[in-house]
C-alpha cells in the first residue's frame, strides 16, 4: 500500500515548515546553537541550552520545563528543525491515509506542543482538528502564533484524555509512554477517542523494541487491531545525518493482531529508500520518506518486486 502525496504538496508542506514556522532543512557542519545564537533573545536561547545539556547528561528527561522552554520565538524554529524530517514525513502520512481511507470526522494531535502539524493537517484536509499538549506555554504560544490555521483548537491536556468528542483520526507524535503502567492506559484513551473504525497514526522509537506480546495484549484490551506499520524520516536533525522513527495505524474495532516481526514490516521498503537516497545528485533536504513516496506516487522509481 502506497500512502503518498504528490511532489507538489509535499514541496508546499516543507515550504510552510519553513516559512511559517522556522522549521527547516539545515546542511553543514555546525550544530543547533550556531543557529540558537543568531536570536536576539539571549535568555531564552540560554536557558534552553541548560535544560538541552540536562538531558544529554541525564539529569533530567524532557520534561514540561523542557518544552516549555521550547515555546518561544528565538527557539522553537532552530530547536524543532531537528526534527523536521520526522515531522514532514508523519503529516504527509496522516493526510495521506486519511484521504486513502475516506475517512470523515475531525482529527486529534495528541501532544501537539505548539500546534505545527496540526495546522499543517487542517490546512490540507479542511477539517477542524484538536491540538492537545500538557506544556501550559506551548498551548498559549501555539494560540498567539500567527501560522496557527483557524481550523485548529489548542487545549491544554493530555492522554489519558476524557471529553465527549470521537474523533476519525488520532495522531501521536513521539508521545505514547512505553512503561506497562502508562501504555494501556494511553491506548485505551485513544481508542476511546476515536470513532467506530477511525484510526490512529502512532510514530514511536519505541514499536522496534517493544515486546509484541505486550502490545498484542494491550492492544486487545484497548480495542484496537492492526492496520498499517511504515517508517519516518531520513536525512534530518542537525547535524544532519539519516534517523527514523517506526509508526504503527491502528484501527478502532479491528481484528487484525499485531504482527511479531514489526521491524521488518515498518522496513520493508527500506530499499527502495535507500536506492533513492544514493542517486547522485538527490537534493539532501528531499531526502525524506515523504518525497521518496511522492517520487514513487509519479511512476518515476521502480516498485518493490
Amino acid at each position: 500500500m502506497l500512502i503518498a502525496l504528490s511532489r507538489s504538496e509535499i514541496f508546499s508542506l516543507d515550504r510552510a515548515l519553513a516559512e511559517r514556522w522556522g522549521i527547516d532543512f539545515h546542511e553543514g557542519e555546525f550544530d543547533v546553537w550556531n543557529l540558537l545564537g543568531r536570536a536576539h533573545d539571549t535568555a531564552a536561547v540560554h536557558r534552553m541550552r541548560e535544560l538541552f545539556d540536562e538531558v544529554v547528561s541525564g539529569e533530567r528527561t524532557e520534561d514540561a520545563e523542557f518544552y516549555g522552554a521550547m515555546a518561544h520565538p528565538a527557539v522553537l524554529g532552530p530547536m524543532t528543525s531537528k526534527r523536521r524530517h520526522l515531522i514532514l514525513d508523519v503529516t504527509a502520512l496522516s493526510i495521506g491515509l486519511y484521504r486513502h481511507l475516506g475517512l470523515n470526522g475531525d482529527v486529534l494531535d495528541a501532544g501537539c506542543h505548539a500546534g505545527t502539524v496540526a495546522s499543517l493537517v487542517a490546512k490540507a484536509l479542511g477539517c477542524a482538528v484538536t491540538g492537545i499538549d500538557p506544556v501550559e506555554e506551548a498551548i498559549a504560544f501555539g494560540h498567539a502564533h500567527p501560522a496557527r490555521n483557524p481550523g485548529v483548537t489548542l487545549e491544554c491536556a493530555s492522554i489519558p484524555w476524557s471529553t465527549d468528542r470521537r474523533f476519525a483520526m488520532v495522531i501521536s507524535s513521539s508521545a505514547m509512554p512505553w512503561s506497562a503502567p502508562k501504555s494501556l492506559p494511553f491506548l485505551k484513551s485513544v481508542s476511546g477517542l476515536l470513532q467506530p473504525g477511525g484510526v490512529a497514526v502512532v510514530m514511536s522509537v519505541g514499536w522496534a523494541e517493544a515486546d509484541p506480546e505486550r502490545v498484542r495484549r494491550q492492544l486487545r484490551a484497548a480495542g484496537l487491531g492492526f492496520g498499517y506499520a511504515d517508517v519516518a524520516g531520513g536525512f534530518g536533525d542537525i547535524p544532519a545525518k539519516f534517523e527514523a522513527e517506526g509508526i504503527v495505524v491502528l484501527i478502532k474495532g479491528g481484528s487484525s493482531e499485531y504482527p511479531r516481526r514489526i521491524k521488518t514490516l515498518m522496513e520493508s521498503e527500506w530499499h527502495l529508500f535507500r536506492e533513492y537516497s544514493n542517486t547522485p545528485g538527490r537534493s539532501a533536504r528531499e531526502k525524506t520518506q515523504a518525497f521518496e513516496r511522492a517520487l514513487r506516487r509519479g511512476g518515476t522509481l521502480a516498485h518493490p518486486a
